[in-house]
């Protein structure tokens, strides 16, 4: 086990691990670990995908700044990013337990799925929407996950 994690260290520092896609299409292969109390069949833990928030997509462009909430983030990824795969089960955990803020998620593939208003470079990232117009925007896994743990 020690010797598989050491593994994984030295993977991530040799390929260059990044939070941010900034564009890039390579990936890590996904890799699940458990620890010597934990299997794969334990219930306790929540494994989230964006489809289980199939209310909350956002598919079309023109919508992501015209929803119904005058006050809203929207979370942008895409699904080969690796700091969005890095980051996504405490992002959909967060969104899951939200009471207050809303979030929508919109996936991301070529810049035409970012409404032309909308200024960002990158995946992941966390737009803040006020009355309609952009109020912030946070790009990078460490950046957006620390708005969503503020949020949380």
């Amino acid at each position: 086990m020690m010797k598989n994690r050491l593994m994984l260290v030295f993977l991530f520092v040799l390929v260059g691990f990044s939070f941010g896609c900034q564009g890039t299409t390579t990936t890590l292969p996904s890799i699940i670990t458990t620890t010597p109390t934990q299997n794969l069949t334990d219930t306790t833990i929540d494994l989230y995908d964006y489809s289980d928030f199939s209310s909350l997509i956002l598919a079309d462009p023109e919508t992501q700044l015209s929803q119904i909430e005058d006050d809203y983030y929207l979370y942008f990824y895409g699904p080969t990013c690796s700091g969005c795969n890095t980051i996504k089960q405490e992002v959909l955990s967060i969104i899951d337990s939200l009471t207050g803020s809303k979030v929508y998620l919109v996936e991301t593939h070529v810049i035409e799925d970012i409404n032309e208003n909308i200024s960002i470079s990158h995946t992941p990232a966390l737009v803040h929407v006020i009355n309609h117009l952009v109020e912030s925007a946070y790009e990078g896994a460490s950046d957006v996950l620390a708005v969503f743990q503020i949020m949380e």
